[in-house]
């Protein structure tokens, strides 16, 4: 696979705001993801997340949006009662199993 790069909307921290962002791709990997509006760049080593996290693990992470619409889509009334809670308790529980991977 070649390199490629597509846009994509964003949530960038130093804007403060989803702005407009370009995904570079290496291959079939992210390689780096730069916000647009601000240049904040941000690369991804490849090599350490395959050596510090489980295929598992970044696999639900890069398909959590397509769940959460999903979610959405089947039931809005019960996807607004429990995403207050899901948005505190989610960091914590990432948290958590980075540190149980660590100790394995």
């Amino acid at each position: 696979m070649g390199n490629n790069q597509i846009d994509a909307t964003l949530f960038c921290v130093n804007c403060d705001e989803e702005t407009n962002h370009k995904v570079d791709y290496r291959g079939d990997r992210i390689h780096s993801v730069t916000c647009t509006q601000c240049g904040m760049t941000v690369q991804m080593d490849q090599d350490y997340i395959d050596d510090n996290f489980t295929q598992d693990f970044v696999k639900r992470v890069f398909t959590k949006p397509s769940r959460l619409t999903k979610e959405m889509q089947a039931d809005l009334n019960a996807f607004m009662r429990i995403l207050p809670y899901r948005v505190i308790t989610k960091p914590y529980r990432v948290y958590r199993e980075i540190n149980e991977h660590k100790n394995d």
